[in-house]
């Protein structure tokens, strides 16, 4: 089984355009990591689809949903621990 790798880079821009790159980002960092033999979690392309643009309230509910994934990772991952 592959070990998980967190994929995190910035999501929030000043603009549409810079916030798409970030994502673009994000992707091209999740399939560096498939080729170096990782499972990538990256979240930017789940919240990023959900929201679209980013509001201050949009920001709060996508960092609460990226907080329960995150830990959702460190049980397993103190579960699987010897």
């Amino acid at each position: 089984m592959r070990p998980l790798a967190y994929v995190a880079s910035p999501f929030a821009a000043p603009t549409p355009a810079l916030i798409a790159w970030n994502i673009a980002r994000a992707g091209l960092l999740g399939r560096l990591a498939v080729a170096e033999g990782f499972a990538p979690v990256v979240v930017h392309h789940s919240i990023g689809a959900l929201f679209g643009v980013e509001t201050l309230a949009t920001r709060a509910l996508g960092l609460e949903c990226d907080a329960a994934i995150v830990d959702l990772i460190a049980r397993f991952a103190a579960w699987r621990a010897p």
